[in-house]
């Protein structure tokens, strides 16, 4: 089956297989890395265990990030500040780091990641990962999942408001009982009379209600009402 026409699960489970394969030949020492990665889809990398720099990006890896080797080199560690999200890094890289330590030589991890590609901005890459005893290092291979196939908006919006949902979830928690209910009903399109009615309250109670969670959720648009509502369900009729 070619490459350009796997299905997007096909993608992720061959990434996995592709991972593990790696492995074996660079364990027997049948193949370096630099005669299998020109051969294998996906951007391939080797992370220290340390701070989890990278110290080997195949030309996948490079074009897809717009770094030439010694631009990488000389970013060091901070190269994960400029390149990976903030929620990723926060997220996906203790599991990372636990994994290794963990020295689970046929266990593979994966997970989605944010990061930076060059000019093009942050975009959602596949990664799958295993220790590697021999090199003392992790080992793995991402997909960028642009190239996924069909399903690619419905994976990058699930994604997206996944991420929106762990920013402000904390900022969500602060809102009254009450807070909440208007924000469902913003949601829906009423007015603050239609709001004052259902909730048997002032109009002036609304307007402080709304002054209320403007502030604590730091909404910018009426478009950000509406996220909020949708992501948490409080703007479904109860």
């Amino acid at each position: 089956m070619s490459r350009n026409k796997l299905t997007e699960a096909e993608a992720l489970l061959h990434a996995r297989k592709n991972t593990a394969l790696l492995d074996t030949m660079l364990d027997h020492d049948q193949l370096t890395l630099d005669d299998v990665s020109a051969d294998l889809p996906g951007i391939i990398h080797l992370n220290r265990k340390d701070d989890l720099r990278l110290s080997v990006l195949n030309r996948s890896g490079q074009e897809f990030f717009e770094l030439t080797g010694e631009e990488i080199n000389a970013l060091g560690a901070s190269f994960h500040e400029h390149y990976v999200h903030p929620e990723t890094r926060a997220r996906a890289f203790p599991r990372f780091v636990e994994h290794y330590y963990r020295a689970d030589e046929h266990d593979v991890v994966s997970d989605f990641q944010y990061v930076k590609a060059g000019g093009r901005g942050f975009q959602w890459i596949y990664t799958c990962t295993k220790f590697h005893p021999k090199l003392d290092c992790l080992l793995s291979i991402s997909l960028p999942v642009k190239g996924l196939g069909g399903l690619v908006h419905q994976v990058e919006s699930l994604l997206d408001e996944n991420l929106f949902l762990q920013k402000h979830f904390l900022a969500f928690s602060t809102l009254t009982k009450t807070e909440k209910k208007v924000l469902g009903l913003l949601a829906r399109g009423l007015s603050n009379r239609q709001m004052a009615d259902q909730l048997c309250v002032s109009g002036e109670t609304i307007k402080s209600h709304r002054k209320n969670i403007r502030r604590k959720l730091d909404l910018k648009s009426p478009s950000d009402y509406y996220r909020f509502a949708k992501l948490l369900g409080e703007g479904e009729e109860r």
